[in-house]
């Protein structure tokens, strides 16, 4: 409804809301407890000192499925050394794997409960508080850049890394 108007949009403020108002908390301790394809616990320290481009997507979100591919070729292409591309599902662990296997996604993909990880993508940026959101944190782990819905496409990732680099001190 276009400018929050009626019932659906006053719930829409209210979600946005209460996110936004876990978000200091999720920001303040980091990413909520993830979990591999293999149901394993996951971390992101292992991707540490360099870039990482964190997408938030779930196996119900139609443009979260188109964008994969071209996270994937993408994927085949950055110096794993220096970006790591990480899909985050918002989606129980099981259609996840199913999904990843039939795309043939070869990035990694972590999972988790799916409020924490909207608190935690808000506390990254993504007030909408929708799907898809990628968000490219510096080798630092500070947000650089984000997308909020439509697509993905491999061309503003790039341009978004290349700004990123220029920007950084050399060591």
């Amino acid at each position: 409804m276009a400018g929050g108007n009626g019932l659906a949009g006053r719930a829409r403020w209210i979600l946005c809301a209460l996110l936004l108002a876990n978000a200091a908390t999720a920001g303040a301790l980091g990413p909520p407890p993830l979990r591999d394809l293999r149901g394993q616990p996951a971390s992101l320290a292992r991707y540490g000192g360099r870039m990482q481009l964190l997408n938030f997507w779930a196996t119900w979100c139609a443009p979260c499925r188109q964008e994969m591919p071209a996270l994937d070729r993408l994927y085949g292409e950055v110096d794993a050394r220096r970006i790591a591309i990480i899909g985050i599902a918002a989606d129980d662990p099981v259609p996840v794997r199913a999904f990843v296997a039939r795309l043939g996604i070869r990035y990694p993909i972590f999972s988790g409960d799916p409020d924490a990880l909207f608190a935690w993508s808000a506390a990254l940026g993504n007030v909408n508080a929708g799907l898809p959101f990628s968000v490219l944190l510096d080798d630092s782990g500070r947000v650089r850049w984000t997308k909020s819905g439509g697509l993905l496409t491999a061309a503003e990732v790039q341009a978004a890394i290349r700004k990123v680099e220029k920007a950084a001190p050399r060591r």
